[in-house]
C-alpha cells in the first residue's frame, strides 16, 4: 500500500506509529507526517502496520517493522527508486538482504545505506 498524509485513512493506518514509544525505543526515531513524505506499508492480518518505510524524493526518512519479511519485500520495491538514505541500524541485516550497500556505520543508532538510484542513474 502507497498513502500520503492526505488519504482518508492515512491516521488510522499510521495513528498507533506516530508517537509512539515503543516505535522510538525500537528505531531510535521519531516519525512526523510530513506532507511530502510517501509511506509504502504492509499490514497484518488484523489491519496493524506489519512494516513502513517513508520516502521523500529519493531518500528513506523513517523505517519501522513488527514482521521483517513485510519490510523486506517493501525495501526490495523501493530499491531502484532510493539513492542514500541514514535508517535505523536494527534492520541492518534487512537492508543487506534487499540489496541496499551499507556505506557508513559511525552512529550509534542510524547507518547510511545506498539503494539502486545515484544521482538520477539507476545502479544494476
Amino acid at each position: 500500500m502507497k498513502i500520503t498524509n492526505k488519504d482518508a485513512d492515512f491516521y488510522n493506518i499510521m495513528g498507533p506509529v506516530f508517537g509512539s514509544r515503543e516505535v522510538q525505543r525500537k528505531t531510535g526515531d521519531r516519525f512526523y507526517d510530513d506532507d511530502r513524505k510517501v509511506w509504502y506499508i504492509e499490514l497484518d492480518d488484523s489491519g496493524k502496520v506489519a512494516a513502513t518505510v517513508s520516502v521523500e524524493a529519493d531518500i528513506i526518512k523513517n523505517v519501522y517493522c513488527e514482521d521483517e519479511m513485510a519490510l523486506l519485500r517493501i525495501l526490495r520495491d523501493l530499491y531502484y527508486v532510493t539513492g542514500e538514505s541514514v535508517v535505523p541500524s536494527a534492520y541492518a541485516n534487512i537492508y543487506r538482504n534487499a540489496g541496499y550497500a551499507v556505506v557508513e556505520e559511525k552512529l550509534k543508532k542510524f547507518i547510511k545505506i545506498r539503494g539502486g538510484n545515484v544521482n538520477g542513474a539507476i545502479i544494476i
